[in-house]
């Protein structure tokens, strides 16, 4: 196999080592992604935006006090999985 193909950017592939997992060209994938701080997006050419921590936003009337008093407001924390299935798991609990 070509090696050029196997390692584009004339990396060192194997600086930290081999591993019995993974084979060297991804181990020099994971290691690009970290050094871009970001995934590569492989399709069209496209880096495309990820969510990330800091898009997260609160809203500052919820900080202080709960919105749903408990006296007054009635909340239900029921999780169905599977709501289409023939018998779908009812969980009490978020």
């Amino acid at each position: 196999m070509d090696t050029s193909r196997k390692n584009p950017l004339r990396r060192d592939v194997n600086r930290l080592g081999n591993s019995s997992i993974f084979p060297p060209h991804v181990i020099d994938d994971i290691h690009v992604k970290s050094e871009l701080g970001r995934y590569r997006m492989r399709g069209f050419s496209v880096f495309k935006k990820i969510p990330h921590w800091d898009d997260l936003t609160f809203l500052p009337g919820t900080l202080t006090r709960f919105v749903i008093e408990g006296y007054r407001e009635k909340c239900e924390t029921k999780t169905v999985i599977g709501p289409r299935a023939k018998r779908p798991l009812e969980l009490e609990i978020p």
